[in-house]
Parts: structure tokens; sequence; C-alpha cells
């Protein structure tokens, strides 16, 4: 009861106005006496709900919402219940023959029209691994593609979901990784720890998941109709181990290994090495080319320049070693912190997708968004560092007492802020204006008041450094983003509220038409936001999504938010709040802090909720801010 509920809940919010009890119960898939049911479970407990279901004759339902906090709680466990894509995929691989919709939408407890905007989520999924849903009339759907890249569709996503929890179906629970992954693990873990072959924890689980799934394949006869061209890419060490692995697995797991599926274990073992950092003279020239025009692209696109980062640059080229195999042998490693990655590194990754693009130009062929989360955790690690040099600030300390007063002010100030100040410079009232005109400062100290109505944050200050004053000077220059920064970037003209949306590209037309219509944007801008749209969703956060254009450009800095009144699913979630972000080249060293700040106040389901609520610029600016 309680699940159907949440889909009635889920539905009603996301039909506007009223609904007849008709049209909710064919979205659900059950009769219009169940769905009344479930409107009085709901009227029951509104608290519970954060609430209520009107009922009007000759309209329909109608939901209105009593408590917004409880409401949207209530909602996200609704989507987060219905994962529709990963059951009908569940379905797919475990049947391997044609399954019909109407099964789909019994089993699932869900309309056609629900199912074909799942199907839609699936087949975009798929495109990314070479397959593809066939159909047949009166038969149904079933999965289509090649032997190799079903089984790296299934060791992405359904590895120890469906193949490995199947196996010992009812021995074992399912958060415990089956038997036959034990054992391959066993010998797998046995054979390299004898050859002291060098590998993390998580590539070897990811190299035993392969392996899993390639004896199961062949337990139930498939067997790869393609051979991986693995000549001149493994040694002898390699190659004998290798071969150990396959004599004890075909051994234990009663199987047969053909030279296809030989070749393909020692791909699997080649493609996840890795180099060890002592051994980076071995790196070829290859990967050190590679290194090299993926640098100079980003220092192009991004103007980061990371020519004197030798750490950087030695970490990349070890990892290019073993990702240059993969690439050649369409192998993928997958990175179980990909997610993780995809919202904490947000500006790294966009340097992994310029470091993609230039692989995809070199060999002809795409790298998966795993293989980009792993480049990405490199450059974060860099762009770190570099943060940490730039982010202390250039201040401007005015006073009016003379040489010997500034004299004492500015080493007052390079003494108690040494860790937040890159430069000070102390100057006379009339020397104020004239400085600020020629220098950029990042934050205005004064003695006096001061005849100054711009965007640096100003504070006025004692002469004497009282213990009290320390604290708040110290506390102004620890907050990168004061409301007078934000409103640098944040335009009430581009606070868009109350408008409602169809698509995600509804919602990006009409934000980058705004933007075009009050700053100077080259003619591919709208172009470049979808491009970096295509690499993958910018929807990091539940509710929130941060589309930009997938490079530098225009003349100034500015966010576009979009506050929707009506959730629109992005890349696989529904989105309310938008960020558009367009980054000036001269800004491109406030890009990491501006997206880290915007992500870390997003990151609470009630912050969102609190800007989600809000249509007043200036309060949504002050949420921001907190």
């Amino acid at each position: 009861m309680e699940k159907l509920s949440l889909l009635l809940l889920r539905t009603l919010s996301e039909h506007d106005g009223f609904m007849t009890s008709k049209a909710a119960a064919a979205e659900l898939g059950v009769s219009r006496k169940t769905v009344r049911r479930y409107a009085e479970e709901i009227n029951q407990h509104q608290e519970r709900y954060g609430c209520m279901i009107q009922a009007k004759k000759g309209s329909g339902l109608y939901l209105q919402i009593t408590n917004e906090e409880a409401f949207q709680r209530r909602k996200e466990q609704a989507s987060h219940n219905d994962d529709f894509v990963s059951r009908i995929i569940e379905f797919f691989i475990q049947e391997e023959t044609y399954i019909k919709s109407e099964m789909l939408c019994e089993r699932l407890f869900i309309s056609q029209s629900k199912l074909s905007q799942e199907l839609k989520k699936l087949r975009r999924i798929l495109s990314h691994y070479q397959l593809s849903i066939q159909t047949k009339p009166y038969y149904g759907m079933k999965l289509s593609g090649s032997e190799f890249d079903l089984r790296r569709f299934m060791a992405s996503n359904y590895l120890q979901r469906t193949h490995i929890k199947q196996l010992e179906e009812g021995t074992i629970s399912e958060d415990t990784p089956s038997l036959l992954h034990q054992q391959i693990k066993a010998i797998v873990s046995s054979e390299f720890s004898q050859k002291a072959y060098p590998m993390s924890e998580a590539i070897l689980n990811n190299l035993v998941n392969h392996l899993a799934i390639a004896v199961l394949r062949m337990q139930s006869g498939r067997y790869l109709d393609r051979n991986l061209p693995i000549s001149g890419r493994t040694n002898d060490e390699q190659t004998l181990l290798g071969e150990r692995i396959i004599a004890r697995i075909e051994k234990e797991c009663a199987v047969h290994f053909t030279e296809y599926e030989r070749n393909y274990v020692l791909g699997q073992i080649v493609g996840k090495r890795v180099v060890p950092r002592n051994e980076k003279m071995t790196v070829s020239d290859e990967a050190a080319e590679l290194v090299s025009k993926i640098l100079k692209a980003i220092k192009e696109s991004r103007q980061i320049d990371f020519s004197k980062d030798l750490d950087l640059q030695t970490m990349l080229m070890l990892h290019f070693a073993p990702l240059i195999d993969r690439i050649e042998l369409g192998i993928e490693l997958k990175n179980p912190l990909l997610n993780e990655v995809k919202v904490h590194c947000n500006v790294a990754y966009d340097l992994a997708i310029i470091a993609g693009q230039v692989i995809a130009k070199q060999f002809e062929k795409t790298i998966s968004d795993h293989e980009l989360s792993y480049l990405a955790m490199h450059f974060d690690v860099a762009l770190n560092k570099k943060d940490s040099q730039t982010q202390r600030k250039y201040i401007l300390v005015v006073n009016d007492l003379g040489r010997a007063a500034n004299t004492f002010l500015k080493e007052k100030f390079e003494f108690y802020f040494r860790n937040y100040i890159k430069k000070v410079t102390v100057c006379n009232p009339y020397e104020f204006l004239q400085m600020i005109e020629e220098q950029e400062f990042d934050f205005i100290f004064s003695s006096i008041p001061l005849p100054y109505e711009g965007t640096i944050p100003v504070m006025n200050v004692d002469y004497f450094m009282q213990p009290d004053m320390i604290k708040k000077i110290e506390a102004a220059l620890a907050a990168v983003f004061t409301e007078e920064v934000l409103l640098n970037y944040f335009k009430e003209s581009l606070f868009i509220c109350e408008q409602e949306f169809e698509t995600k590209e509804a919602v990006l037309h009409f934000l980058c038409q705004q933007i075009k219509e009050q700053y100077s944007m080259p003619e591919n801008f709208e172009t470049l936001v979808f491009e970096r749209e295509a690499f993958f969703g910018t929807d990091f956060l539940p509710s929130v999504a941060f589309p930009h254009p997938n490079a530098l450009i225009g003349s100034e800095t500015v966010i576009a938010v979009a506050n929707l009144k009506k959730p629109v699913f992005w890349y696989k979630q529904t989105v309310r709040l938008v960020f558009l972000l367009v980054i000036a080249e001269q800004d491109h060293l406030k890009v990491k802090p501006l997206n880290d700040h915007l992500i870390k106040q997003c990151s609470s389901l009630d912050k969102v909720n609190k800007l989600a609520a809000t249509t007043d610029f200036m309060t949504f600016i002050n949420y921001l801010k907190e």
C-alpha cells in the first residue's frame, strides 16, 4: 500500500491542476476505485506525506501540499524506490528471449506510456555499449548485439545485482557475492600474489566480475564471437599468469575456454594492470605524447597550464599505459566511485572530457564515463594543488593616519592573515579610487567610511587589532562567496521562476536565449551547452542540474537560474533547479571554487527545498551564501 500511495503522489505532482481518477488509474495501471483508496490512505496520514488529495466532482483529483519538506522527502522516496530501467534490464538479462511489453507493464506495475518513457532511457544507455532493443511483431522485445558488448554491459551494470545473485538463489543474501564470485576471486588473488603482480582491490574485483560473467555465459552455451587483438600486447609473465588462471577456472568451474575466451582473459589482465610509479621510465613514447597533447588541449580550452606539474604528468603516463591497451582491445575499467567523482570532481570531469576528445581523435574510439572518471580523479588532485596556491586574496587597506600607520597596518594584516592573503596594498583615502581603477582587489578594509558603491566587498576595521576584530576579518577572508561576490555572477534578470517546460532541451534553449539577449555570446553558445550535456547529464545532485558550455566563452561570467514550476526529467532524474553557468575566459581560476560552492550548497535536500520554494531573488542569493 505504501509503495502504491507514493506512486499516486508522484503522478499527481507531475500533473498540473486537476487529474481525473480515470487518467490516474490508467497511468498507474489500476482501477479508479483503487486510486480513490490510495487517495484516502494519503489523506489519513497527511502529516507523514506532507500533502492531501482533494477530490472535486467533474474535475478529478488535485494535490495540495501542506508541508513542503515532508512532501519532497516522500516524493524523493518514490523516485528512489522505482528504478524501472534497472528492473527492465534485469528482465532482459534473465530471459534472453523475446519479452512482450504487456508482461513488463504487468510485472513492473506501470502503464504503456510509462514503459515507453523508460525504454527510451534504456536505449540511450544501451547505445554506449553498441547494443539495441530488437522488436519483432507478435513476439516482443529482446537485447540485440554481440556477445562481447553484452558482457561489457552486464559487467558495468548488473553483475552483482543479477547474475551473481542468481547463481545460488536462496542460499545467499543480496549483499553477499556468489560462491562462483568468491571461487574465482580466490583463484585470481592466489595467482596474482605468487607473481607479485600489482593490482588494487577495486581493479581486482572488476577483473573477477568480468571472469565470473564469462564463466556464466559459457556454462549456458554462449561463447565470444570475436577475437581480441592481443598479439604483441602481453609479455611471457602475463601470458603464463593468464594460462594458470584459466587452467584452474576450467578445473574448478567445469568450463572450457576456447581460443577467443582465452584471449579475452589475457586482454582483461593486460588492460587492468597497474604500472608501479617506480617504473615510469618504461612508459611508452605513445603514452607520453598523448599526455602532452591532452595538456595542450586543456590549456587552449580552459586556460589551465599543467606543463610544470610533473606529478600529474607522471601519473597520467602511468595510467595511459594500460588505458591504451584497453582502448585497442575494447575493454572498459569500471570505477566504483563514478557517481561520487561526477559530483565532487565536476570541474576535473570537464577536463577529462577534453582528454577524452583528444583520445577519440587519436584512436577513433570513444571512451566511457568510467574511464573519464579515472582521468578526472588525477586532474582533481592537480586542480586542488593549484587552487591552494591561487585562492589567497589581493586586499586593499585604506587608512588616513599617515605613512607610519600604513606600515603598521600592513604588518598586522600580513602577520594575522598570512594564510588568506597573497598581497596587501595600503593607501590613503585620496589614492583609493585610482587604486581600484588600476588594480584588481578581492577585498577592501578601511578605517574610515568610503564613497564606494562597487562590487568589491568592503569592511570597516579598527586601527588597533583587537581579538574580536581579528576574528571578524578572518571570517570575512575565509568566506569565498559573500553576497557581493555572488551578485557579480547572478543577475535578477536571469532568475527565472514559475516557468513550465516539458523537456530539458526546452529549459536549456530558453535559458540560452535569455543570456544571449543580455550578454554578448558567440554564435555557437547554445551548441556548446548541448555538446557538454551530450557527454553526460549534469544532474549531479538530486533535483538540481548544472549545465554549462563545453568551453570558456563570453566576456563576463554569469549564471542563469531556472526555478521550475514543474520538475523536468534530465538525464537520470527529475530536476527542479537549473543553474546554467557561463564562465568567461579571464575567470578560469574561479571555475572550481564557484562550482564547489554551488555543489556544497545544493548537497542538502533541505537547502534545495528552501531554494526551490523562493521566488525572491535576494532571498535566493542569501540562501546561497549561507
